[in-house]
């Protein structure tokens, strides 16, 4: 699996990712806006797609920054 770590000021970040890979994104600050569209939210600010948990390859994305806004782009 890969994981990337956010940890930087920014106004905006857009993170592209296989839709074939299972994806999650926590997140430790609150996001004025963000688009993670494909992803159920669960608790304590984390968002998975539903091929996580059965995905060979994992992307796990922590976000422990103060951005304005985020999106995740699977294709």
């Amino acid at each position: 699996g890969s994981r990337i770590i956010i940890n930087s000021g920014a106004a905006a970040t857009e993170i592209e990712v296989p839709e074939s890979s299972g994806c999650k994104v926590l997140t430790n600050t609150v996001l004025t806006s963000k688009s993670l569209e494909g992803f159920d939210k669960l608790e304590n600010g984390e968002y998975r797609t539903d091929n996580f948990s059965n995905s060979e390859n994992k992307i796990v994305i922590e976000v422990d920054a103060a951005i304005s806004s985020l999106k995740v782009v699977r294709y």
